[in-house]
This record gives structure tokens, sequence and C-alpha cells, in this order.
């Protein structure tokens, strides 16, 4: 999916990890209703052209998601952020991919 969308010399580092969900709220309101979400999730980050792309992908679950529907919601995502930064400022980029079977 990022070669579909990135071009070469463009990603300088990709990171896929595992952790809690550290999403908008400032610290000080962890616990409440307005804080981060309890579990733990699938995180990616992707630095392009020394540009963030930070990404809650899904929550780590018995109950797998519906992995052509993730991969469809982060495509777009992705190519949103493409089209907003500064290295592809303004280009609807698109490419092929596919999602490889379990």
């Amino acid at each position: 999916m990022l070669g579909a969308l990135l071009r070469p010399g463009e990603v300088d580092e990709v990171d896929v990890s595992i952790g809690p969900d550290r999403s908008g709220a400032p610290e000080h309101l962890w616990g409440t209703h307005l804080g981060p979400e309890p579990g733990r999730f699938v995180w990616l980050r992707v630095l392009c052209s020394g540009e963030a792309y930070d990404r809650r992908v899904c929550e780590v679950t018995d109950q797998p998601e519906d992995a052509f529907a993730l991969s469809c919601d982060l495509y777009s995502d992705l190519k949103e952020f493409v089209a907003e930064s500064r290295f592809g400022w303004g280009q609807l980029r698109d490419g092929d991919w596919t999602v490889p079977p379990p």
C-alpha cells in the first residue's frame, strides 16, 4: 500500500507497534470519559520526507476485524495525508494494492 502512494526516496521510516491509546487526550484527562480508550492497539507511524503520519489502525482483540475494510480506510487516510503534505501537496496519488490472505 505504501508503494502505491509513496515514491522512492519519500519514506524515511516505517514503524508498526502495539500499545495503549495515545490519540489526542492530554495526560491529565486519562481515566476520565475524555481520556484514551482502554485496551491495546496497533499503531502505524510512517515518516515521509520529514513529515510524520501516525495512525491507530485497530484494537488488539480475540475477534479480528475485517482486513479489507481496515485497509481501505487506511489507504484513504494515507492518500489524504500525502495530498496535504509538503512533499505531495495537492497530488491525488493512486495505485494498485492488495490485502494479503491471512
